[in-house]
């Protein structure tokens, strides 16, 4: 089950920043903003592997970051397995972290476990690293295959994300994930 992931301001996080690497992850953003646009997964005919609507997303992104006067850069590294899992080998990390050594901050396009993952990951670097998705819960996706070759998504359910109380460290909680169940 993919996290339904919504959109975070950024802009005090980088502020005194001049260069970002986006690192957007390729499964629950991905999803999530097919899920919310009613907009199709994938369309491999037409696009490949990747999702459209999030691939808006990430350019988006880096424009605005540009504007700001920031050097962006785009870490990417696909791999097939990302269309149905967060998975990072050591070699991705490494290549995460060489990349990250030449840049202020690094932006997660992602979960707080993706976010969490390249702390670790670059620990002692010295580089900033900031979310760009907050999570709002737990999504049960239903696949819909369409003709002629396209892959959409419909949400069943949503199990909410609940937030950490506020005397709690908002920087990096454990676990935040709630029994609560919402039926959309």
């Amino acid at each position: 089950m993919p996290f339904l992931l919504e959109e975070c301001d950024i802009t005090d996080a980088v502020a005194d920043t001049r260069a970002a690497l986006l690192v957007p992850c390729g499964f629950c953003p991905a999803v999530s903003f097919a899920v919310q646009t009613g907009r199709p997964y994938l369309e491999p005919i037409r696009h490949g592997f990747r999702t459209p609507v999030y691939e808006e997303h990430v350019r988006k992104l880096k424009t605005e970051l540009e504007a700001r006067g920031l050097k962006v850069r785009r870490f990417d590294w696909w791999s097939p397995h990302q269309l149905v899992v967060c998975m990072w080998t050591d070699a991705r990390r490494t290549a995460l972290a060489r990349q990250a050594a030449e840049h202020d901050v690094v932006v997660v396009i992602g979960c707080d476990a993706a976010r969490k993952m390249i702390e670790d990951c670059l620990a002692g670097a010295g580089v900033r690293v900031v979310q760009a998705m907050r999570m709002e819960g737990l999504m049960d996706v239903v696949p819909v295959l369409e003709f002629p070759c396209r892959l959409s998504l419909k949400m069943g359910a949503l199990t909410r994300v609940l937030e950490p109380a506020a005397a709690a460290p908002v920087a990096a909680p454990e676990s935040r994930i709630g029994a609560q169940s919402v039926q959309t």
